[in-house]
Order: structure tokens, then C-alpha cells, then sequence
């Protein structure tokens, strides 16, 4: 080897190894850097916070050098930060906090700059109604899950009845996932005679089915049964519709809907919406359930056969007493095995049979 290609070779390892320890520096220097930031931050929130959270929850006054510190852009960012941490952990609205300190102002002032995912989630948290028109001017945008978060947003806002039906208004015309959707209108806590009113109101299928199935998260469904007319959009031209009725009926439970449930069986033509029964069943605890399950069994279409038996294994000593009925007598054949099989198989039956050992042992 020549010894100009030596030369060459040892300048090359040279400049290479210069290279390396300088990225080695700059590496070492960031990472002890942002460790001290970090360590510096961490320090300031921990100082911070038992003032902070005095004037939260005791409605005391902030202190003189509190006060100081927040006109300082750092110290104000770490504020924000103990309040957000606050709300978003013990679930409290202090929207009026964040007015007070005019944080509501400082997050949209940043927003209308550039509307990020991290502000339209502090917008929420704020809670703030001040909030509204940015995060709608958001549920426009063309990134999807921008145009979902600013729904959210919305949905933690204390917004009045008419923001509220505006915001399900333009849902239900939107992109966005049905069950996405369900959770948005979960979140506005309508009461239930609101859902119902805005229920017979809708004219639209993904309407009537987001209202429906958000009904089962009002804290007063279960008592609403005498007036209520859910019933009636078990009869509703879509099927989705059907089938989001009969889910939430059997979420209330009440047996005064079974006589409904069981000449929707025989009625319908869609199999989906007799699965769906047949699934659900189970639910009420009521000797027709058992009755109505039972004829289910026999259906022509393998779901609504196995929804029915798989149900009927839980629905205690009579369910799992039909169910050997069922797999002994059956002229079906497909039935006569499913049900062997989940009586065989089937961890339900187990315990019912296990529970019912040891009581009459007792």
C-alpha cells in the first residue's frame, strides 16, 4: 500500500473520530441540559403548587410574589400547568379560576396563532365558554382527528341548551365515528327528557341512534320507564335504529318491554335485529326472558340460534334447565348440539351449576 493511500486512510479515521466526539458533546450537552431544565421546572412547579392550590380550593388570594412570578412567561406556563394537572385529575370544573387568571385568553390568543392539539386539549380542560367559538372555527378543519379533538373540547365546555343542540346538530352531519359521537354527546349531559325531546325531533338515522344510545348514560334512565316512549323507534324503518333501541331497553331492564321485544322477533325480517334480541335477553330478569329465548332457539340463522342459547346460560338454574332441554329434545339438530356445547364448554353454565351444588348441599 502507497504511502499517500496510508496518508488518506489515517486523515479519514482522524476527521471521523474528531466527529464523533463532537456528536458525542453536543449529545452529552443536550441531555444534561435538558435534564437541568427539567430538574428546574419540576422544582419551580413543586414550590409552586401549595399556593396554588390554596387559592383553588380555599378561594384564598394569591400571594404578592405569586402574583410576581405569573407575569414571568415561564412561571405563567408552569401556573397553567398545576391548574390543568388539578382539573384533569379530580375532574373539577375551575373555569372560573382560569378566567380569573385569564388563562382562557392566553390559550386562544396561542390558538389563533397555530390551533395545535396540545392547546385544544388545555381548552378543554379549562372548561371555559370563552372557548367555544375557536374550537368550532376547528371542528372545520380538514385533519380528521383535529376536527374530532375540537369536538371534544367542546363537549368539557359549560355551554348553554342552544350551544349544546348546535354542536349535536353539526355531528351528526359530520365524519366522525358514530361511537365517537356517542362519547361527544355523553359528555354534553343532556337530561333525559332533553335526549328524548331532541330523540323525537331527529330525522336523521345517525341522529336518532347517537341519542338513543347516549340515553343509557343518564343517571335517571332507569326510573323513566312509565313515560317512555323509546319504545316506539323499536319499529323505526332503519335497522340500526332497531337494534339501538333494543340495546338500551335492555340496558333499563324493565320487563314491561319484553311483551315488545318478543312480537318485534316474529315481526322482523332482519336477522341483525332478532341476533340482537336474542343477545340481550339475558338482561331481564324475568321468567319470559327464559320463555322468549327458548323460542329463539329454533331460528332459521345460526347467530339468533347461538345468541339465544349462549344467553340462556346465563340466566341461572331455569336458563341452564331450558338450555338441557334444549340439546335433549330440540328436532333441530344444529340447536340440539349448540346447546351440548355450551353446556359442555361454557364457564356461565359452570358457575350457575357449581352455585347451585354447594345451596343444595347447604
Amino acid at each position: 500500500m502507497s504511502s499517500t493511500v496510508l496518508l488518506i486512510t489515517y486523515i479519514t479515521i482522524i476527521i471521523l473520530s474528531i466527529a464523533n466526539v463532537i456528536i458525542l458533546f453536543f449529545t452529552l450537552f443536550k441531555f444534561f441540559n435538558d435534564k437541568l431544565k427539567y430538574n428546574r421546572y419540576v422544582k419551580a412547579y413543586q414550590e409552586m403548587e401549595p399556593s396554588v392550590l390554596a387559592y383553588v380550593q380555599k378561594r384564598r388570594n394569591l400571594s404578592r410574589k405569586l402574583k410576581g412570578k405569573i407575569k414571568d412567561s415561564y412561571y405563567k406556563k408552569i401556573v397553567l400547568d398545576i391548574l390543568l394537572d388539578y382539573s384533569q385529575e379530580n375532574n373539577k370544573d375551575i373555569s372560573h379560576v382560569f378566567e380569573e387568571l385569564d388563562y382562557h385568553t392566553y390559550l386562544i390568543n396561542k390558538g389563533e396563532k397555530k390551533l395545535t392539539f396540545s392547546i385544544i386539549k388545555k381548552l378543554g380542560i379549562t372548561r371555559s365558554f370563552y372557548a367555544y367559538s375557536i374550537l368550532t372555527t376547528g371542528t372545520q378543519d380538514k385533519n380528521f382527528e383535529k376536527c374530532y379533538a375540537c369536538y371534544y373540547a367542546i363537549s368539557q365546555l359549560n355551554l348553554n341548551q342552544e350551544q349544546k343542540e348546535k354542536v349535536l346538530n353539526s355531528l351528526v352531519y359530520s365524519n366522525i365515528q358514530r361511537d365517537r359521537i356517542t362519547e361527544i354527546v355523553e359528555n354534553l349531559k343532556f337530561t333525559t327528557e332533553q335526549l328524548v325531546a331532541l330523540l323525537e325531533e331527529q330525522t336523521t338515522e345517525l341522529g336518532k341512534v347517537v341519542l338513543i344510545r347516549s340515553l343509557k348514560s343518564s343517571s335517571n334512565i332507569k326510573g323513566y320507564v312509565k313515560n317512555f316512549r323509546i319504545g316506539n323507534y323499536l319499529y323505526d324503518e332503519s335497522m340500526e335504529v332497531r337494534i339501538a333501541t333494543i340495546n338500551t331497553l335492555a340496558f333499563i331492564g324493565d320487563p314491561v318491554f319484553l311483551p315488545s321485544l318478543r312480537r318485534l322477533y316474529f315481526k322482523d325480517k332482519a336477522w341483525q335485529v332478532r341476533a340482537a334480541i336474542a343477545k340481550v335477553m339475558h338482561r331481564f330478569s324475568h321468567s319470559e326472558a327464559i320463555g322468549i329465548s327458548t323460542d329463539m332457539v329454533n331460528d332459521k340463522w345460526w347467530w339468533v340460534k347461538f345468541n339465544a342459547i349462549e344467553g340462556l346460560s346465563r340466566m341461572g338454574v331455569e336458563g341452564v334447565e331450558a338450555l338441557v332441554d334444549v340439546s335433549l329434545t330440540s328436532s333441530d339438530k344444529q340447536s340440539a348440539n349448540l346447546a351440548y356445547y355450551i353446556l359442555n364448554a361454557n364457564n356461565a353454565v359452570y358457575k350457575t351449576v357449581k352455585g347451585y351444588s354447594v345451596s343444595d348441599d347447604e
